[in-house]
């Protein structure tokens, strides 16, 4: 039989500790809705960041078909401005070297650029990656021919004022920014090629295409 001092230590001993942790289960509910509802919402956010990418790839997709598509309009006006160039050549060596190169690989670049477009259109039969990247070669060139006549031209002029040099120095900065992307998109080992990140090479189209139509209006 116990007595009151057996009995109150018993009781103390089966009693909780003030020290164990007590389980509240609302919290742990409430925790755990928190983390499936956070993990839910980074899921979603990555869906659609996933979404948006494929369909902005996709409009630019698009856009590039019917860019290709429309730019075939052009082959007269390039073969005329050929038959211009070789009558009012520039009197400058180095002006007339580059707008000769320009000029022949443009021409060469527009029809290299077809034939890759029917292929990968699988009209006819060939390699449209490696005629694309063909195409860029023969850019680049352009590019590299049309940015060194710009700094000729600059070189040459004798009145520095913002309104006589603005177009030629906004052309010329727009060939530094098309070229500079173009590397990008060259075999590995080949200048920058791959080192530039695609914002900062996006980046660079976007600026020489907002040069463009500021330019053009």
């Amino acid at each position: 039989m116990l007595d009151g001092t057996n009995s109150s230590v018993l009781s103390a001993s089966c009693a909780p500790s003030n020290h164990s942790p007590t389980i509240h289960p609302t919290r742990i509910g409430l925790s755990l809705r928190l983390r499936i509802g956070l993990s839910l919402r980074e899921n979603i956010s990555e869906f659609e960041t996933h979404c948006s990418i494929v369909s902005f790839k996709a409009l630019a997709k698009q856009l590039s078909t019917a860019r290709l598509f429309f730019k075939q309009f052009n082959h007269p006006e390039t073969l005329r401005g050929c038959l211009r160039l070789m009558e009012n050549a520039p009197e400058d060596d180095v002006e007339r070297h580059c707008a000769y190169t320009v000029t022949g690989m443009n021409t060469v670049y527009g029809m290299v650029e077809t034939v890759a477009w029917l292929a990968d259109a699988k009209i006819i039969s060939g390699d449209s990656a490696k005629l694309f990247q063909w195409c860029n070669y023969l850019w680049l060139v352009v590019l590299s021919a049309g940015i060194v006549r710009q700094a000729r031209v600059l070189s040459r002029k004798d009145d520095w004022s913002l309104e006589k040099v603005k177009d030629d120095v906004l052309l010329l900065i727009s060939l530094c920014c098309d070229f500079i992307s173009g590397a990008n998109k060259l075999p590995p080992g080949m200048l920058w090629a791959g080192k530039l990140q695609a914002r900062t090479a996006a980046r660079l189209s976007l600026v020489s295409s907002l040069i463009g139509l500021y330019r053009t209006f």
